[in-house]
């Protein structure tokens, strides 16, 4: 055995092998730090031996204890950082004395058997965890910081998503890689070859902002007009750590959180616009405090409904009710200033609603009847019922006529004269009467205005008829009547024959004796005699009627006589004569 100073062989086991997303096998080693100390790994087995010279190829001997034999070649340093090797005691050879007293001479020994401990820490990025996941935002940065207590750390290594491990010299950025998940791996060796276990981190990096669409949930024309009971709807979607607030502003007014639909009955009527925004919950944003414009839609709100209108078409008449008539028509017509109409809708009475497509009638029965329409535009936007009262008249009127006197009936005629006037009146209790008419023998139709007489003698025909104010004709009735404007004819008789001529004034009068009597009588051909009247000498009228003769013989004196006598018909028509006779007592 050679002597000299102490030497110590560490016998390092070495396997070597890293293959990608696998951790290599490093040799446990010894290693002198910088400052001189010595640190050896803790699993390695030791052996003792001794030189006398400090020369890498002097002679050594290797120590065996013979009292500890079964704990030694090889031993194993049993604490972890500081451990000795030592000798009594402190001894200066060249004076032989021991300066510093009985104390130990020290071999110091760093034991290391402790892996490294790495960490990794994410920043300048926002986070987000939910359902075990874990999002960063943009410019994410990860630092790997590892630290040994006893012989400090050689090397950092991380591999990302299995590549090969690389040594970590600088930050970490994820920034424009095609895959967002990542799986982190990452470990650190110390100076004397302790690894500790990778350790894995999983995460995911969202750099994009929202997808937000928005659309119009309810009735819909086209692309842009919605009606007011819409719903103005945000989807928005964000496929990594999904979506933390959606916020919208009307015409460039301050904005608004989105949770639910929003009626667009509160944005008001006419042309909308919106501006929607959105942030993921790592703060990537479409968001107008970030200076961007985010995603414009516009719209147009139509919650006005179509104003409908009635009209009536032909007859009527608007007195205290509006009258119709079977022949009238109801006319609907709508418009819409925005939306084009989709239909009119309509009921009469009870009936139920119906949709409008022409003018139409309305029932015949007498009476009122309500009509209820209302229109509704494409977008559904309806009116309100609006209802028209009418009243069907069906009626005609009814007339009749009246002769004033003179007049006579009989043997189912009735007589009239040319003086007599002749009314014609009508009557109606809904529209009432428009006007009267009426025709003579077949001729021309006149209007009745006023009473008429008929001059010519004969039968007559006299049709009439009237309309009400909604034109409802009345059938034609019919009267007949026989115009007579003829005097009865007078006749007289004595009672007995003339006894003789008597002259007066150069006219020859007949000559009767006192006692004589005279008859006197009337005949008509159509209405008959009335009354006989007569007077005697241009005395008081008497009637004839209730006496048989006129009896001469009760007429004092001697002398001319006149007579006259009037017979009038039943009509009024008159015809008089005058009989001059001479009365003679002897």
């Amino acid at each position: 055995m050679r002597h000299g100073k102490f030497i110590f062989f560490l016998l390092l086991i070495i396997s070597v092998g890293a293959f990608a997303q696998e951790q290599p096998d490093y040799e446990k080693k010894w290693y002198v730090a910088p400052d001189g100390k010595f640190y050896i790994n803790k699993d390695l087995p030791i052996y003792l031996r001794l030189a006398t010279s400090p020369d890498e190829d002097a002679e050594t001997h290797l120590l065996k204890s013979q009292t500890s034999k079964e704990y030694t070649n090889p031993f194993y340093f049993d604490t972890e950082g500081w451990n000795s090797i030592r000798t009594p005691w402190r001894y200066d050879k060249e004076n032989g004395s021991y300066p510093e007293g009985q104390k130990d001479i020290i071999f110091e020994v760093y034991a290391d058997g402790e892996n490294p401990v790495t960490e990794a820490k994410f920043r300048n990025a926002p986070k987000y965890s939910s359902e075990g996941k874990t999002y960063y935002g943009k410019n994410l940065e990860v630092e790997l910081e590892a630290s040994d207590a006893v012989s400090k750390v050689a090397d950092i290594y991380y591999s990302i998503n299995g590549e090969s491990y690389t040594q970590y010299d600088t930050v970490l950025t994820f920034s424009g890689r095609e895959n967002n998940n990542f799986e982190l791996q990452y470990y650190a060796v110390d100076n004397v070859g302790n690894a500790e276990e990778p350790n894995s981190v999983s995460f995911i990096v969202d750099e994009q902002p929202p997808v937000l669409e928005p659309e119009l949930g309810g009735k819909v024309k086209g692309e842009n007009r919605v009606s007011a009971d819409a719903k103005f709807v945000i989807n928005s979607s964000d496929n990594l750590s999904g979506v933390k607030q959606v916020k919208y502003s009307l015409d460039g007014g301050q904005p608004h959180n989105y949770n639910n639909p929003v009626p667009v009955s509160s944005f008001g009527n006419g042309d909308v616009s919106i501006s929607i925004y959105g942030v993921d919950n790592v703060e990537n944003s479409k968001s107008k405090d970030a200076g961007d414009t985010g995603t414009e839609f516009n719209f147009e709100i139509d919650d006005k409904a179509p104003e409908a209108e009635l009209a009536v078409q032909g007859d009527q008449l608007k007195d205290d009710y509006h009258y119709i008539s079977p022949r009238t028509k109801v006319k609907l017509s709508a418009t819409d200033s925005q939306s084009d109409v989709k239909k009119i809708l309509y009921g009469v009475n009870t009936s139920p609603e119906t949709t409008y497509n022409n003018p139409f009638s309305l029932e015949t029965d007498k009476g009122i009847q309500v009509i209820r329409y209302s229109a509704k535009d494409e977008l559904d936007n309806v009116s309100q019922v609006a209802d028209k009262r009418v009243y069907m008249d069906n009626a005609t009127p009814v007339t009749a006529i009246d002769y004033k006197r003179p007049r006579f009936f009989n043997r189912d005629t009735l007589f009239i004269n040319k003086t007599t006037n002749i009314e014609i009146f009508s009557s109606d209790n809904e529209s009432g009467v428009k006007k009267t008419e009426y025709q003579l023998d077949g001729g021309s139709w006149e209007e009745y205005n006023s009473e008429f007489n008929i001059s010519e003698a004969g039968y007559h025909t006299i049709k009439f008829r009237s309309y009400d104010k909604v034109n409802n004709q009345e059938s034609a009735k019919t009267s007949n009547v026989y115009v007579d404007n003829t005097a009865p004819k007078i006749y007289h008789n004595f009672s007995i024959e003339r006894i003789g001529q008597s002259t007066k004034n150069g006219t020859k009068y007949n000559v009767y004796p006192a006692y004589s009597k005279l008859y006197l009588g009337a005949t008509d051909e159509n209405s008959g005699t009335e009354q006989i009247l007569y007077s005697i000498n241009g005395g008081e009228m008497q009637d004839y009627s209730s006496r048989k003769d006129i009896d001469i013989s009760k007429v004092k004196g001697e002398g001319f006589y006149e007579i006259k006598i009037i017979a009038e018909d039943k009509l009024g028509n008159k015809k008089e004569k005058k009989v001059n006779f001479f009365i003679r007592k002897n």
